[in-house]
């Protein structure tokens, strides 16, 4: 018998013949014990196929290539379901899919009992762990004698933590084993013939979804097949049907159903909002929808410039990049389907300024739903606004690697930004999605990928797993891996010797070349490139805005002197030039009062080239509503900033200045420059609590 310990074991050894015991135990989370009893299974196996062992030596783990090839197709091959173990969450899992997928028939124990051939008493514990799990979600399982077990809720919150449960499971895991195994072991017969339907019509109207997109498409559908067939389950809005009516999506769906002898419109919608929630927006392409998403691409992309203020230079290709997101995301929100970001945690950790700007950003967005935004969702934006304050700087090179990511096109970018700043040395291929770089006729020595894919040994090349978002530790650990491949260092080895050669004679050829690899692996990983050490500090309000740099303005005044009068603070104190103060009165001529980011406030700005000389912030209270081009403003700030990252801390102090309407209101009753000063420094060191430290960007 094989199970999933076993099965990540062997995974493991095929993406790296040759790894290290405390390695493999530390990616896989086990135990000395647990790791040799997975090996002694394999190696019975593979005596049983007359392949070669896996061998420990040194504390170092061997696959031989034949038994690597052998336990590719082992894996691949149904065969392997008849003797696979369930562990426990995966019962919990499969009992939840059978309850799930046969709405339509009575369950009753022995069902349960036959399909994973467990007793009575491991069913019955594993139901009570999965009715528990359920409980959150006021999700219930329940017997009757006339209609067997089944699942009591919310149809709509049953389907959102199924749904969840197939992104969060294929997103998570390495490969789709488990739902491989579950579809064939139930014998569910339309599964091959729905992938092939579903690649068939995606090519005939001219989708394309990334691979992961595509297998989490076929596996929401595929379960979802006897509940479209049922009466009452599925419901909608029908001022959402008027929007997605005319889209290829919607007119793809109708097909598919169709030939699933599935007539429902509702179901049709649901069918669609999966392929429209999966898919990458084309900023170019010709939808129904477009003006709608161009709208919130756009509103979102000029609000960040606003609120950070900042104006970026290569606009057209930020912005199509940001679409490509937004048009899935739309369709996310509105009809109510999960969004599972794995890289959620660490993108909050790594980038916590920006982060909590874009939640600001996505303010806009709650008018339009009635509801918030997502927190998963706001950190997949939140890397798109990453590459933008993200500057690196590329070098040609004569090695080439392969990025292969499933993740998305921002993950891919981010990535590819990643490595190219760790790796200047390197030029990077792609990013390519797996089928794709099966494909590739060009040469590569290398492949970085987000995802696990045992079709990769077949290139013979070293693979790099990695995550689109690092931690230091996981850059540096990179670095060290990659440095330490000897096929890189092979070229510069050669050339140093030559050299040598020419100077001066060797005696011992073979211990030099020993001593300069050994040498040259030390200075290589020693520590990290210089671009990407995180140095940079962010500065809070309170550490730019000074007493004098404030002013009260107790009668009315028109906005064009509050500009300039903000202006010559800054310029007295060595700030800007006056070209900056003119500049942005010119953009406000030009565009009307866009820099007005939040009721009452805006944030005066241009680009550091047009005259900053040095980080610095200004700010007019108003007793009195500035009429500002039509908007009434009580705060009005001006920022001078010197690249787009050190004046974070100073955003996110002004954000959360803009949410508190009682701060506003009582910044308006102050009578002195010292007053607003006092009362900002009070209101920051509660609410902000340690926010001045080193920003990770």
């Amino acid at each position: 018998m094989i199970d999933q310990r076993t099965r990540r074991v062997i995974e493991k050894l095929i993406e790296k013949n040759c790894i290290s015991k405390n390695t493999l135990l530390s990616k896989l989370s086990l135990t000395s014990n647990q790791l040799n009893y997975a090996i002694e299974k394999l190696n019975a196996i593979f005596i049983e196929n007359h392949k070669p062992v896996i061998q420990i030596k040194n504390d170092l783990i061997f696959l031989s290539s034949q038994s690597s090839q052998f336990s590719i197709d082992f894996l691949q091959n149904d065969k392997i379901f008849k003797n696979y173990d369930l562990n426990t969450a995966e019962r919990k899992r499969y009992i939840l899919f059978m309850l799930y997928y046969y709405v339509n028939d009575f369950l009753s124990v022995n069902h349960f009992l036959s399909s994973m051939s467990i007793s009575k008493s491991t069913f019955m514990n594993d139901l009570k762990k999965l009715e528990d799990d359920l409980k959150q979600k006021s999700i219930k399982i329940e017997y009757s004698r006339k209609i067997g077990y089944h699942l009591v809720g919310l149809e709509s919150e049953i389907r959102y933590y199924v749904l969840e449960c197939i992104l969060k499971d294929l997103n998570t895991q390495e490969l789709d084993f488990f739902y491989r195994y579950f579809v064939v072991n139930e014998k569910i017969l339309c599964k091959d013939n729905l992938r092939l339907k579903i690649t068939k019509l995606l090519k005939k109207y001219g989708l394309q979804l990334p691979e992961s997109r595509s297998n989490e498409l076929y596996y929401s559908i595929l379960l979802n097949i006897p509940r479209m067939t049922a009466k009452g389950l599925f419901q909608y809005d029908e001022a959402d049907l008027a929007l997605i009516k005319e889209l290829k999506e919607y007119q793809l769906s109708g097909e598919l159903l169709k030939e699933l002898n599935i007539e429902n419109q509702y179901a049709q919608m649901f069918v669609a909002s999966l392929i429209l929630s999966s898919g990458n927006g084309d900023p170019h392409a010709h939808f129904s929808d477009q003006g709608l998403i161009h709208f919130v691409a756009d509103q979102c992309l000029m609000r960040f410039e606003s609120i950070m203020g900042i104006e970026i230079d290569n606009k057209k290709f930020v912005y199509e990049q940001l679409y490509t997101h937004i048009r899935p995301a739309f369709y996310r929100v509105l009809f109510d389907l999960p969004t599972v970001n794995v890289l959620h945690e660490k993108i909050v950790q790594e980038y916590y300024h920006i982060y909590q700007i874009t939640k600001e950003v996505m303010q806009f967005f709650k008018p339009i739903f009635g509801k918030e935004i997502p927190e998963q969702e706001v950190s997949f934006i939140t890397l798109y606004f990453a590459i933008i304050l993200q500057d690196y700087s590329l070098k040609a090179t004569h090695y080439k690697a392969v990025i292969v990511c499933q993740s998305g096109i921002g993950s891919s970018v981010i990535l590819e930004k990643e490595l190219k700043t760790l790796f200047p040395a390197i030029i990077f291929l792609g990013p390519y999605s797996v089928s794709d770089l099966m494909q590739l006729q060009e040469e590569f020595q290398l492949i970085f990928t987000t995802v696990s894919n045992l079709q990769f040994a077949k290139f013979h090349k070293p693979v790099y797993k990695v995550n689109p978002v690092m931690t230091d530790e996981e850059r540096a650990q990179l670095v060290r891996d990659v440095n330490g491949n000897e096929s890189l260092r092979t070229r510069d080895l050669q050339s140093l010797m030559t050299i040598i050669r020419s100077h001066t004679k060797i005696t011992d050829e073979q211990s030099l070349e020993k001593e300069l690899t050994r040498f040259m692996s030390q200075q290589s990983s020693a520590e990290l490139p210089f671009e990407v050490k995180k140095v940079s500090k962010t500065l809070g309000l309170m550490e730019l805005l000074r007493a004098e740099n404030i002013l009260v303005q107790k009668n009315k005044v028109s906005w064009q002197k509050s500009v300039k009068h903000l202006g010559d603070i800054l310029y007295q104190t060595d700030c800007i030039e006056h070209s900056y103060t003119n500049t942005i009165m010119d953009h406000l001529h030009q565009y009307g009062p866009f820099m007005v980011i939040s009721e009452g406030v805006a944030l005066l700005h241009a680009k550091p080239e047009d005259g900053v000389k040095k980080l610095g912030v200004a700010l007019s209270v108003f007793q009195n509503d500035l009429d500002f081009l039509g908007r009434s403003v009580s705060l009005l700030f001006m920022l001078a900033a010197v690249d787009t990252y050190q004046h974070i801390g100073v955003i996110e102090n002004i954000i959360k200045i803009c949410e508190s309407e009682s701060l506003l209101r009582d910044l308006k009753k102050c009578r002195t420059n010292l007053e607003v000063y006092h009362t900002l420094q009070e209101f920051l060191s509660v609410n902000d609590k340690g926010i001045f430290k080193t920003a990770d960007i």
